[in-house]
């Protein structure tokens, strides 16, 4: 019997190799199809994410489609306005005799009787004539969107006082996206600062693969959960290119407040891994560099600026996180009345007798 030739041999392995490889290649990209399937919630999303198609949302677990912010709380829903607010409606223009105090926040000034009830309660003994308290926060808001909601929404309702909550999520532009599916999903934004700098093969794959996302949780176990914010969604806060931009919506705001002759302040909210005594030990510069970036930006605004860092920092034991982030009923009250006392010592409302 005649023997193969060796070129023939050669080209049998050879297209047995590129088999092998094609058979891979095709399970490898069938897989990513279903995660990303998985993840995003409906085949007409894989696919978007895959050929880059935009999704419009109708309706999403309170929030509705907003060109412009991304989403917004659902006008629809009892207790909403038009303007998105969780409150009455309120005629636009100055009000005579009544001072409009707003706060701007995302998910850790959002619940209604979180720390800005607390303040509430605790101004109106002391404020003079009458003050209308209005939660403009909205879970998910980054500072980017809640300067678009101000300057849009909630500047023709003439406010006297706007308090701005700020947490080290902060810093990208938009936090979040939704599908039309109803989910809520980082943006490619924030998604890219969860994931190793460079332009190289991992790199790219790490930010661009839902396959290679969920292995590396798995073989690494760098969920979320597990990551410092200057590891993880709040790292853009430690990034100094994020700054400028940062500077620039505080800027606006504070500007256009000004014009119409209302008081503008910051707060910041630290998150719980920057009150950890390790890491202040180990580098406390770094771990508290967006709220002195906050600071000098405030500083050369002349915007009256309020640091809860010592202060939750002092009570750290107290059960003060919900999940490092968002604030306990404990939290919120320590807060609250941190912000009525900053809001008295600079006189952002009248005050009985002063």
């Amino acid at each position: 019997m005649d023997q193969p030739s060796a070129p023939r041999s050669r080209r049998r392995r050879l297209s047995k190799i590129l088999l092998a490889a094609g058979a891979l290649l095709a399970a490898l990209l069938v897989a990513e199809f279903a995660a990303r399937w998985q993840v995003e919630g409906s085949l007409r999303e894989a696919l978007g994410s895959v050929f880059g198609w935009d999704s419009t949302v109708a309706n999403s677990t309170g929030v509705v489609h907003d060109a412009e912010l991304g989403f917004r709380l659902d006008p629809r829903l009892p207790g909403v306005n038009a303007r998105g607010l969780r409150h009455r409606d309120l005629p636009p223009g100055a009000h005579p005799g009544q001072q409009l105090v707003l706060l701007l926040g995302d998910s850790v000034g959002f619940p209604l009787d979180g720390f800005f009830a607390d303040v509430r309660d605790r101004l109106r003994p002391l404020v003079r004539g009458d003050v209308e308290f209005v939660n403009a926060c909205v879970h998910g808001y980054t500072t980017w969107q809640e300067r678009r909601y101000l300057e849009r929404d909630l500047l023709p309702l003439r406010p006297d006082v706007v308090l701005l909550q700020y947490c080290v999520n902060d810093n990208h532009r938009m936090l979040h996206r939704l599908t039309t599916e109803g989910r809520r999903l980082l943006t490619p934004e924030a998604r890219n600062y969860l994931f190793p700098d460079g332009d190289g093969a991992w790199p790219w794959l790490s930010r661009n693969s839902y396959l290679v996302y969920a292995v590396r949780k798995l073989l690494y176990g760098r969920s979320l959960a597990g990551q410092r914010e200057w590891q993880g969604l709040g790292r853009a806060a430690w990034v100094d290119a994020t700054w400028p931009e940062q500077a620039e919506n505080l800027e606006a705001m504070a500007t256009q407040l000004r014009a119409i002759g209302a008081k503008f302040a910051v707060i910041a909210v630290p998150h719980e891994d920057q009150l950890e005594p390790e890491c202040l030990a180990a580098d406390a510069e770094m771990v508290c560099k967006p709220q002195r970036q906050l600071a000098a930006i405030c500083a050369r605004l002349d915007v009256p600026f309020l640091d809860l860092h010592e202060i939750l920092l002092a009570r750290r034991g107290d059960g003060l996180f919900t999940d490092r982030l968002h604030l306990t009923p404990a939290g919120h009250r320590l807060v609250g009345k941190a912000v009525a006392d900053f809001v008295v010592a600079q006189r952002l409302v009248p005050l009985s007798g002063g």
